[in-house]
């Protein structure tokens, strides 16, 4: 199988299975890395395919995602308006 290459149609359409280029950024390089460190491979590589092919391959078939945290926004702590207003009277001089 030929190399892929990289247009932003492909790069579009991996982002929306990805839900965004901020997680197919992060899904790419952590993938990668795991490859290079001993990892199989979960698809079959071509004779000159690249890795990061093979990565957006194992992307569009599926075989891997990221699921990132979901973090609850904090509430700001409530605080006396008279530490404020006394502050800014002493900063402004009145």
């Amino acid at each position: 199988m030929p190399e892929e290459t990289f247009n932003s149609f492909m790069i579009d359409e991996l982002a929306e299975m990805t839900n965004g280029r901020y997680k197919l950024t992060k899904l790419v390089a952590l993938r990668l890395r795991d490859i290079n460190a001993g990892a199989p491979l979960l698809v079959e590589k071509g004779e000159d395919e690249s890795l990061m092919a093979c990565v957006c391959r194992e992307i569009r078939e599926g075989k891997i995602s990221l699921e990132l945290p979901e973090f609850e926004a904090m509430e700001a702590p409530e605080v006396e308006m008279d530490i404020f207003s006394s502050a800014i009277d002493e900063t402004a001089g009145f």
